[in-house]
């Protein structure tokens, strides 16, 4: 199993800090390669900047995204609980 940088889960825990979750999340999907959840991430940005606040169907996007990121992520990082606390 690899190991995250820690540089990334700092990363990630700085966007969540500043409310900025879905890009938090984007942060772990580029990193791993995953460019469809990479190009959900920015659909649910762009929604969210255009409806002016996250709707209920924007969060629920965003859990599932998020749900997959972290299946991900669990299965290819040693350091994983690390990562789920930068959330």
């Amino acid at each position: 199993m690899k190991t995250l940088d820690t540089n990334i889960i700092n990363a990630i825990a700085d966007a969540t800090d500043n409310n900025l979750h879905t890009g938090a999340i984007a942060i772990l999907a580029k990193v791993m390669g995953n460019t469809a959840l990479v190009n959900w991430c920015e659909w649910i940005d762009e929604c969210h900047q255009f409806a002016g606040h996250m709707t209920q169907d924007l969060l629920d996007d965003r859990n599932l995204v998020s749900r997959a990121v972290h299946v991900q992520a669990k299965g290819l990082y040693s350091n994983y609980n690390d990562i789920y606390a930068a959330f």
